[in-house]
């Protein structure tokens, strides 16, 4: 074959880019277990922490092991623009532990970092009712009441505190002399010996405790005219109040002495008060069966008339 030709050469180029992988290392900072080192070229979510430690709570990473560097927490986006080391960081856990001090049920132990309200109490106790929280089984220590904020910087027990279920029903006398001196029987539940008794503040004298239902006592004086509360009190702290149970009215020598002290404008009312005070007068003058005597208003009884010759119907 004769002649000439060009020569095409076929030349292919091929483009290289270079991938670079950066690396984090996982670092327990104090915790147990292992973790894989996570290797990537772009930004991803990183591994769930699986670390433990302890009496603490994991709450993210840190590029700092104690925590003045960059933090992330579990799971978070991380760039992979730079290998690192993220440290596990712990806070401290504490316990409240829940003791039923002599009452029935049961309740899990409360754990936190910081600090919260206490789980409402589920406990119970025959005859009594919850009474608060105190670190001490005898109630010497720190008082907690039910649901109450606590700092959880210590680990501890709480004991409940429960106080006698008092009631008061009822009482035998509804109404007492203002001088005092009345004597009464409470009716209710859950008494116990040493239980106290006021009516409107003042303490009753002559305290017996009959029974868990039953006590009987002795009126303090009051104002006629006001009602009072009775009180009773176990020496537990429980207690209970029957309100307005007592009615104070006026003791008849009591307004006759007032009477005398103040002025009588006249002898009609000095007997009226005589008469109102329940005592004996004895009027002279011309009387039958039929007759009344009456003073200030006020009827007397007529308890016998004295005839001549003696004492007559």
């Amino acid at each position: 074959r004769t002649g000439s030709y060009d020569a095409i050469t076929n030349i292919v180029l091929s483009d290289y880019s270079t991938v670079t992988n950066y690396t984090v290392t996982f670092d327990p900072n104090q915790g147990t277990g292992t973790m894989s080192a996570q290797r990537t070229s772009s930004a991803a979510n990183l591994t769930a922490n699986t670390f433990t430690r302890d009496g603490y709570r994991f709450t993210g990473w840190n590029t700092e092991a104690l925590g003045t560097g960059t933090s992330y927490a579990d799971g978070a986006s991380y760039p992979f623009a730079a290998s690192t080391t993220l440290f596990a960081q712990w806070v401290p856990e504490y316990t409240v532990t829940f003791d039923p001090n002599q009452g029935t049920g049961s309740m899990s132990a409360q754990i936190a970092i910081a600090a919260g309200n206490l789980s409402a109490n589920t406990f119970t106790r025959d005859g009594y009712r919850f009474a608060g929280w105190n670190t001490n089984a005898l109630g010497t220590g720190t008082a907690y009441a039910d649901s109450a904020s606590y700092p959880f910087t210590a680990s501890t027990t709480l004991f409940a505190q429960w106080v006698s279920d008092v009631t008061v029903t009822s009482i035998s006398q509804t109404s007492g002399s203002s001088s005092g001196g009345t004597p009464i029987t409470i009716t209710g539940t859950n008494f116990a010996a040493g239980a106290t008794v006021t009516v409107g503040g003042a303490p009753c004298t002559s305290v017996v405790v009959v029974s868990s239902t039953s006590i009987t006592c002795v009126t303090p004086s009051g104002l006629p005219g006001t009602s009072a509360d009775v009180i009773v009190t176990n020496s537990d702290s429980g207690t209970a109040t029957l309100s307005g149970a007592i009615s104070y009215v006026a003791d008849p020598l009591t307004t006759l002495a007032s009477l005398v002290m103040t002025g009588l404008n006249s002898w009609n009312s000095l007997l009226g008060a005589l008469a109102a005070a329940g005592l004996i007068i004895i009027a002279f003058g011309a009387f039958s069966a039929r007759s009344q005597l009456r003073f200030a208003g006020s009827r007397a009884k007529l308890i016998s008339i004295l005839r001549r010759g003696g004492l007559g119907d």
